[in-house]
């Protein structure tokens, strides 16, 4: 897992982007990624290695599933993105080392469970709002409809798009087109 406090990080996980503060990058296991340079002075970076054996036991007893369930790749949660951080900066702590684990077992559990967390039914008037506030917001934060549908509880992004057109009339490309 990684992420930025300060500056941006170019990065290459299934594809290229840049890495910015408020966002939580997970690199599953096999993955192959690439950071080209890494110029220390303006980023204030953590990562922190999970190891795959020990997360795949944790799910399956958190989750109850028989095998490893990759972690999204891209996390937007302001939530998560700021207890990293706060896990990372406990972890460099002379904290007493329980409390580390303690705070690390938290982390695990809320990030696990929002990953797995269900798609909501099409007819959820909250989701509509949900939707409409990613969407608007990808303006700030470069979100693609991929990740707005994974935010938004959606399995995928055609899933996303078959509702919003549904709900709103509009295709969410469409809907972004006229927030210029």
């Amino acid at each position: 897992m990684v992420a930025l406090e300060k500056g941006e990080l170019e990065v290459s996980v299934k594809k290229e982007f840049l890495l910015s503060v408020n966002r939580l990058l997970c690199i599953n296991p096999y993955e192959i990624h690439s950071v080209p340079s890494i110029p220390m002075k303006n980023e204030k970076l953590y990562v922190l290695y999970i190891e795959k054996d020990w997360l795949e036991s944790l799910q399956k007893e958190l989750l109850g599933v028989e095998s490893y369930l990759p972690l999204e790749t891209f996390i937007v949660s302001q939530a998560l993105y700021e207890a990293f951080i706060n896990l990372c900066k406990l972890m460099l702590s002379d904290t007493f080392t329980m409390q580390k684990e303690e705070q690390l077992l938290l982390f695990l559990q809320t990030l696990l469970r929002q990953q797995t967390k269900q798609e909501q039914p099409l007819h959820s008037e909250t989701l509509a709002h949900d939707i409409r506030v990613f969407i608007d917001e990808d303006k700030l934060f470069e979100l693609t409809l991929e990740e707005v549908a994974i935010e938004c509880r959606f399995s995928d992004q055609s899933h996303l798009y078959k509702y919003f057109k549904e709900v709103f009339g509009i295709s969410p490309k469409a809907y972004q087109a006229s927030l210029i």
